[in-house]
């Protein structure tokens, strides 16, 4: 059961928004401390990998575990964004519950997965994007 600090509407979308960093910032932490700086430079990243990359390189997977990972990812990403920047969209206690446990459930999913088979993927990902980029093999 998931339980709110209280009924203001600000904490709702802040739980939104803690709830999909907490995943997101999990991958990214864990792809960074793991991925070379020289590797990204030669993919043409940043040392930040945007959010968008991360998501869309999962979505793109041919592994459907992978695929729907970063499927579920995306959806609590909307849902940020909806609960950071659209002021004009009341967030009641039900919607902060629904995407608090939905990212509870992408978090088992994960788990389920394994976070470093995820993370290997996405360096492999990484790898071939540099190679495509400089159409040579990279480390």
């Amino acid at each position: 059961m998931v339980v709110l600090p209280s009924a203001s509407e600000a904490n709702f979308r802040s739980a939104i928004s803690r709830g999909y960093y907490a995943v997101f910032i999990s991958i990214q932490t864990n792809l960074l401390k793991q991925t070379s700086k020289e590797l990204l430079k030669n993919a043409q990243l940043s040392n930040q990998l945007a959010h968008e990359f991360v998501i869309r390189a999962l979505c793109r997977s041919s592994n459907p575990e992978i695929s729907e990972i970063g499927k579920q990812l995306g959806i609590r990403s909307d849902a940020r964004k909806v609960a950071d920047y659209n002021m004009t969209e009341q967030i009641e206690k039900k919607n902060a519950e629904y995407q608090l446990k939905a990212v509870q459930q992408l978090l088992a999913d994960i788990d389920t997965f394994g976070l470093p088979r995820l993370i290997s993927y996405l360096i492999q990902h990484i790898r071939d994007l540099a190679q495509a980029r400089s159409g040579t093999q990279t480390p």
